[in-house]
């Protein structure tokens, strides 16, 4: 008997404290859930709308910058080759390269002419896809380089009798660029390279 009392004294203090936090639990949990159940009918379908549109909002814009990010690693390298190329077309078909590729110690003014306008012509076809990547503004500059560059060998051929040697046409040329008068190379390379460090940069 003695036992069964010793054991229920040290047994109640433990059984009170246990059901009394078992109490205070279940009433946080009922306040809780209370509250849970007045905020909810507040929460209407437009806000709700809204909060699900505002994420999603967000989701996009992170997945579209990312997009950019990864399409911008393909791109550049692209982009700066395709400046690279542009720039080398215009060095080809500057005069004085034309000139050396082209004459053949027994042309005359017209087979001269032709073999320059026709590779003048192939090179600018051959890159005619780098417009792609390039500003439409520039690449309209180097149309126009190209257009003028064939213009000049029509005019100074014009000068120089058709069977004259191809030395004729080419002092006329050297001539024509020494005046100022030639395709504005400069300009459009200078063009070429702003961009080339704005994409670098």
């Amino acid at each position: 008997m003695n036992t069964f009392i010793t054991l229920l004294q040290s047994t109640i203090p433990s059984l009170l404290v246990l059901a009394v936090a078992i109490y205070f639990f279940h009433a946080s949990n009922e306040k809780f859930l209370q509250q849970w159940k007045e905020t909810l009918p507040l929460l209407k379908n437009d806000d709700l709308l809204k909060t699900v549109k505002s994420f999603v909002e967000k989701e996009e814009k992170i997945q579209l910058l990312n997009l950019k990010r990864d399409q911008r690693q393909v791109t550049l390298p692209l982009r700066i080759q395709a400046y690279e190329r542009t720039v080398l077309l215009l060095e080809r078909i500057s005069f004085s390269s034309l000139m050396l590729r082209n004459i053949q110690p027994d042309f005359n003014v017209m087979q001269f002419k032709n073999a320059m306008t026709q590779n003048i012509r192939a090179e600018f076809e051959h890159n005619l896809a780098q417009q792609i990547y390039i500003h439409e503004t520039t690449w309209a500059l180097v149309r126009k380089c190209v257009e003028d560059t064939l213009q000049s060998i029509h005019l100074a051929a014009g000068k120089c009798a058709e069977e004259a040697p191809a030395t004729a046409l080419a002092a006329e040329l050297v001539a024509l660029e020494n005046e100022g008068k030639g395709p504005d190379f400069q300009n459009v390379l200078s063009q070429l390279h702003a961009e080339a460090q704005r994409l670098m940069s």
